[in-house]
C-alpha cells in the first residue's frame, strides 16, 4: 500500500512538472514569434523612379551589326563611354556591341546623370566597328532631361545622325543656371 502510495504521489508531481515545462516552451516559441514579427517589417512598395537627370541616348538599326560607341562629358568633367563607365556625373548604363553577346534585339547605348549642372554638355559617336560594312550608318541621338519628381521628360534634342566615319559629329548642349535648356 505503501508503494502504491508513493507511485500517484510521483505521477501528479511528474503531471505538474511536465505541464509547466510545456506552458514555458510554448510561451518562450509565442515570445520569439512575436519578435521575429518585430524583426523583419513587411516592406513598402515603393514607386521606381528612374535615375538621372540628364538622359542620352542613341539607337541604329537592329539589322547592322555596327558597335557605335557613345560618348558623353559634362561640364568639368572626364567622358563617359565604353572604357570609362563610370563618372562624376555620368554613367553608362548600356554598351552596345552591336550582334556581338546581345540577345535584346535592340541597338541602343544610354548614359544617365546623376544631377545637373550649368554649363555645356557633349554628347560625341564612336564607329569602333562596322561588320556589315554598309555606309553611312544612321543613328539616331536623343539628349532629355527630367523636368520635375513626376518623372515628366523634356527632349532637348533628337536628331538623326550618321557615324560612317571613326568619330562623325559633336552635338553640344547649354544648360542654364536653372537647369533649362
Amino acid at each position: 500500500m505503501i508503494d502504491e502510495a508513493n507511485q500517484t504521489g510521483n505521477e501528479d508531481e511528474g503531471t505538474l512538472f511536465r505541464d509547466a515545462i510545456f506552458l514555458a516552451l510554448f510561451g518562450f516559441v509565442l515570445i520569439a514569434f512575436i519578435l521575429l514579427l518585430h524583426f523583419n517589417p513587411v516592406a513598402k512598395e515603393m514607386a521606381a523612379e528612374p535615375p538621372g537627370n540628364v538622359i542620352v541616348e542613341i539607337t541604329w538599326p537592329v539589322e547592322m551589326d555596327v558597335d557605335v560607341d557613345l560618348w558623353v562629358k559634362g561640364p568639368g568633367t572626364k567622358p563617359v563611354g565604353y572604357s570609362n563607365k563610370g563618372g562624376e556625373m555620368f554613367n553608362l548604363l548600356r554598351d552596345d556591341l552591336g550582334h556581338k553577346r546581345d540577345h535584346s534585339g535592340i541597338n541602343h547605348e544610354i548614359v544617365y546623370s546623376r544631377g545637373i549642372r550649368k554649363g555645356e554638355y557633349t554628347v560625341n559617336l564612336h564607329l569602333y566597328s562596322n561588320y556589315t560594312r554598309q555606309w553611312p550608318v544612321p543613328v539616331n541621338v536623343r539628349v532629355s532631361r527630367k523636368v520635375d519628381s513626376a518623372s515628366n521628360i523634356e527632349y532637348i534634342l533628337e536628331s538623326a545622325g550618321r557615324a560612317g566615319v571613326l568619330e562623325s559629329g559633336t552635338h553640344g548642349v547649354s544648360v542654364s543656371p536653372d537647369g533649362t535648356g
